[in-house]
């Protein structure tokens, strides 16, 4: 770490955090091997070091709520990044998800494009204004895609809907976010 902050005095650093997820319970079922106390930890390493830094989060992980995942959103403003990067939950062939998606599918609660677009204009309504979204969908290779099948809507046409999504809502990245002191 201190390496790292001494070539960022000289040299962009970033780090980028599969985060996934703000909630324990789902991060132990799909057993990602931290938790995200260990996400915060890591954070408070980081913080002030010089390095840009950027998380990962994914939509729609088994058994998380519309709630829960609205509260990603409250909970990463919290810490002190500085870029985003979602993207919806896609089952994906060969991967231990599909098991447990064929053995209980009313633990996933996969979006359409249309509840997607809704719930990112809700979910960036209560994001920090200062972080860079630098993304909202990601794709897996159709052939390895078991659901959710978009009919491939790519990440520009995505944002279009977005976009006009927010405008038609009148609403904003950080609209409803409520502000606390990160010390960045």
């Amino acid at each position: 770490m201190d390496y790292l902050s001494f070539l960022s005095k000289k040299y962009f650093i970033s780090l980028e955090f599969g985060v996934e997820s703000t909630l324990n319970k789902t991060l132990k079922k799909v057993n990602r091997c931290h938790t995200y106390d260990d996400t915060v930890a890591t954070f408070n390493k980081c913080k002030n070091r010089g390095f840009h830094l950027g998380t990962h989060l994914i939509m729609g992980l088994p058994g998380e709520t519309k709630e829960d995942l609205l509260n990603h959103a409250i909970e990463i403003s919290k810490r002190p990044i500085d870029s985003l990067k979602l993207h919806h939950l896609q089952i994906v062939k060969k991967s231990i998800m599909v098991s447990q998606y064929n053995r209980n599918p009313e633990d996933f609660q996969l979006f359409t494009p249309e509840s997607y677009i809704q719930f990112i204009t809700e979910f960036v309504a209560l994001l920090r204004p200062d972080i860079v979204i630098e993304r909202f969908i990601s794709q897996a290779p159709i052939d390895l895609l078991i659901a959710p099948k978009w009919n491939g809507l790519k990440n520009f046409e995505m944002v279009a809907k977005i976009d006009k999504k927010m405008i038609d809502e009148d609403s904003w990245q950080g609209k409803n976010y409520k502000s606390i002191s990160i010390n960045k």
